[in-house]
């Protein structure tokens, strides 16, 4: 894959703009429930990478066309890390509850952790 400089192959959505809500990467994520159409638990942490890696070869170069931490993409992942998990979640076209239902609201807002 060829990336030329300073070029945004996903620009990074603003609150204004309407939500992508057929994401191509839902189809494979996630635990199959047949009578539901939500899913109760987050994209699995290696769909989303292999997601990511089919359009930018890595989550670091995607970190580096945005000017994020690779730490913070790849954190992402595993945790709650609002910079990250939106600039992942614009750049598959998927909205953050898409995702990440257990950490976002439909209205991709965080949802607070229950301790």
């Amino acid at each position: 894959m060829i990336f030329v400089a300073g070029h945004k192959q996903c620009p990074v959505r603003d609150n204004k703009s309407p939500k992508n809500t057929d994401c191509k990467v839902g189809s494979s994520i996630g635990v199959y429930m047949p009578y539901s159409n939500s899913r109760s638990t987050n994209a699995h942490p290696e769909d989303v990478k292999a997601a990511v890696r089919k359009k930018f070869g890595s989550l670091a170069e995607l970190a580096r066309q945005y000017g994020a931490s690779d730490s913070v993409v790849r954190a992402a992942l595993i945790r709650p890390q609002p910079t990250g998990n939106k600039l992942i979640a614009d750049c598959l076209g998927c909205s953050l509850h898409h995702l990440w239902p257990e950490w976002y609201n439909e209205d991709d807002q965080r949802i607070s952790p229950k301790y």
